[in-house]
């Protein structure tokens, strides 16, 4: 029965999901990305208005579970991680609730009816890639990412080979076109020669046939 339930479990869609948040007086920014099958599926940055750091980490886990309840199909394994434990506590119940997770935990217990839903606290060294991008260091973030994932040389094959294919799409179309401006130029050229129009129309009316 157990190892039944485990095969079930180990059958579906697994999304790995790490949200992080920098908040400033000025301006505060929070970010989450999404790992499905070891590939990065969802990467989001934005500015958030708050009073505390706290309320900042809340305030993108809960756009992270906004995203979760319309992206992801229902009944999905979704594991999420963060370093803040307050709010992590906070959004699961597993301190006394207070009123500032009150919208937090409603969403969790929610989804957990949809989802197998688990959220985690992370130490921050575990976090880092989060961190990265909530602080809009995206090249420090794509650079982490791909070689701690160690998708850095397949990812940048995959980039050149999508490069050659657009490239062979452009070139095939503008050969198209040319070979339209082509065929108009010889057309009105021949239906401005009285002498060779009737021979060129022939030849457009024997290859219609054929």
């Amino acid at each position: 029965m157990i190892l039944s339930k485990l095969k079930r479990l180990f059958k579906k869609d697994r999304f790995e999901c790490y949200f992080d948040a920098s908040f400033s007086k000025k301006k505060s920014k929070g970010a989450f990305y999404i790992v499905n099958k070891g590939t990065l599926i969802k990467m989001s940055v934005r500015n958030i208005n708050c009073i505390s750091s706290d309320m900042a980490e809340a305030e993108i886990l809960h756009g992270l579970l906004e995203y979760i309840s319309q992206q992801i199909p229902q009944r999905s394994v979704v594991s999420i991680y963060g370093d803040a434990k307050t709010v992590i506590d906070g959004a699961t119940g597993r301190c006394p609730k207070s009123k500032r997770y009150n919208k937090l935990y409603k969403k969790y217990k929610a989804l957990s009816e949809q989802y197998r839903l688990s959220i985690e606290y992370i130490p921050r060294e575990q976090n880092k890639l989060a961190d990265q991008l909530s602080k809009n260091k995206f090249r420090d973030f794509n650079r982490l990412f791909y070689s701690e994932t160690g998708n850095l040389e397949s990812f940048y094959q995959e980039q050149l080979e999508a490069n050659d294919r657009l490239i062979g799409i452009l070139q095939e179309q503008l050969a198209e076109k040319d070979r339209q401006i082509d065929k108009a130029i010889s057309a009105l050229f021949f239906m401005k020669q009285p002498v060779l129009q009737s021979a060129y129309l022939h030849n457009e009316m024997r290859q219609y046939k054929h």
